[in-house]
């Protein structure tokens, strides 16, 4: 009606001249009483208003009248919204979170559906995830596909644990050209989780894209944001995967963390990456090839000693006795003898420093197991100097000092004696055992004895001092 419409201009020149507070009460006097259109425009004016003079009584009034609005007006509606979420303090999300709500069931469209979630996700959280799946398939039947991308990875991060592979099939539905760096996110997050490779190492890729398109933005928050939340992503699942990760997947990880901004960063989440894969080089080589695989603790071992390898900047420090086990065991995976035995002797140095176990010691051990015995007589030697250090450390490994003892070769002529050069190799294995009698290891009080007998005997024409000593040693033991 004419009426109305003379009402609404009146009370719009009101606002202009005199104020959101002054307009007031004429809009709200429209909002009840007009006829459309000017009654849905009155509330939508009252809204504004309302907002910008902060009364909470007209702002509650206005948006208790909102389900009742005729037409659509979705876009001034948002921008309500997001103003009234925005506002640093005050009712303002909570009157966000019901005016979205009133649009989504007054409109029943995709778009309010996806809008409300938003809302919901800081307000009514528990509620998100049944608001993001309606929406979804309110964008279904409208063929909206990009409200179906948006909603589809908003929802992504409120499946459960147990709905991984859920999680990834829907995933996999997204046209990730449709989504913000947050979608982006929970698609890499949910592809990472799933149990094909070629899934996770998709998941992988994504994140790396994120961090390559944020290197242009790298002044923003918002870019560095992104880049910080893909690489906790992408350096979690490296933790998580790296045991049984595939060499696509590895690939995949290493040109992710090769497109880390912080130089230090980068250094050591490759670090971290590359410690890992040599841990796990070590365990399958102790598994395969020696008495490691009698104990299924030995993978743990090795990515306790990665663990000491890699630390969080800016607190990077490599233990260097880490370092040098975990190169160690890479050399001798590759069958590289010479750079084997050099690492050992670099390992014996380490040894020799204050306090330098740290959390390497049966990372230490299982090396010792693959190389105390080597066909390589320079490996097996710098072996054996490497155990002398580690016995007189005496932090016990998992493993026990008696199996490392077992593990020392000692080269023997054909009557039975120990030939020359092998004095260092007896002296090793009687050193592990005597440790090993010192921590009470079950059996090694027996070995000991019968070492130090035969021992004893076979000096007895060659050193007489030394047989002598030996023999002692095996009295004290069968007293």
């Amino acid at each position: 009606m004419l009426l109305y419409a003379a009402a609404f201009a009146a009370a719009d020149a009101l606002e202009r001249n005199a104020g959101s507070r002054a307009a007031l009460p004429a809009y709200r006097t429209l909002a009840t009483s007009a006829t459309e259109p000017e009654r849905t425009r009155a509330i939508l004016a009252g809204l504004r208003c309302a907002r910008a003079a902060e009364d909470v009584d007209a702002l509650d009034a206005f948006v208790t009248l909102w389900p009742t609005a005729q037409g659509g007006h979705f876009d001034d509606l948002r921008g309500l919204v997001l103003a009234l979420f925005a506002a640093p303090s005050g009712p303002g999300k909570p009157f966000a979170h019901r005016l979205a709500q009133a649009e989504a069931t007054r409109t029943k469209r995709a778009l309010a559906g996806y809008l409300y979630g938003r809302v919901a996700e800081a307000v009514r959280p528990d509620t998100a995830r049944a608001i993001y799946e309606e929406a979804r398939t309110r964008a279904t039947a409208e063929g909206d596909e990009r409200v179906y991308a948006a909603s589809t990875a908003r929802l992504l991060p409120f499946l459960t644990p147990d709905e991984g592979e859920t999680a990834a099939a829907l995933a996999k539905s997204i046209d990730v050209a449709l989504v913000d760096d947050a979608g982006k996110l929970a698609i890499a997050a949910a592809l990472i989780g799933a149990k094909s490779r070629f899934s996770r190492a998709s998941g992988f890729t994504l994140l790396q894209e994120l961090l390559r398109d944020a290197r242009p933005r790298a002044g923003g928050a918002a870019a560095s944001a992104v880049a910080s939340r893909a690489l906790v992503l992408a350096a979690k699942a490296a933790d998580r995967l790296v045991a049984t990760a595939t060499p696509l997947e590895i690939e995949r990880l290493r040109a992710l963390f090769a497109e880390t901004p912080d130089e230090r960063l980068r250094g050591t989440l490759v670090g971290r990456l590359e410690g890992a894969l040599q841990a796990r080089s070590g365990a399958t080589l102790a598994s395969d090839n020696g008495p490691a695989s009698r104990d299924p603790g030995y993978l743990t071992a090795f990515l306790a000693a990665r663990d000491a390898y890699a630390g969080t900047p800016p607190s990077y420090a490599p233990n260097p006795v880490t370092t040098a086990t975990l190169t160690a065991l890479a050399d001798l995976q590759a069958k590289r003898t010479a750079a084997c035995e050099f690492a050992l002797d670099r390992l014996a140095r380490a040894l020799a420093g204050p306090d330098p176990l740290g959390g390497a010691t049966n990372a230490v051990s299982s090396l010792l197991l693959l190389t105390l015995g080597h066909e390589h007589e320079g490996v097996r030697t710098a072996a054996q100097r490497v155990a002398l250090r580690f016995a007189a450390l005496g932090s016990s490994p998992k493993c026990g000092f008696l199996l490392l003892a077992k593990a020392v070769f000692v080269p023997l002529s054909p009557a039975g004696s120990a030939v020359d050069g092998a004095a260092l190799a007896e002296a090793t294995r009687l050193a592990l055992l005597e440790t090993a009698h010192r921590r009470a290891e079950p059996h090694a009080a027996e070995m000991l004895f019968e070492r130090s007998l035969s021992r004893g005997w076979a000096l007895a024409e060659t050193d007489p001092e030394a047989a002598l000593s030996a023999l002692r040693r095996a009295r004290s033991l069968a007293e």
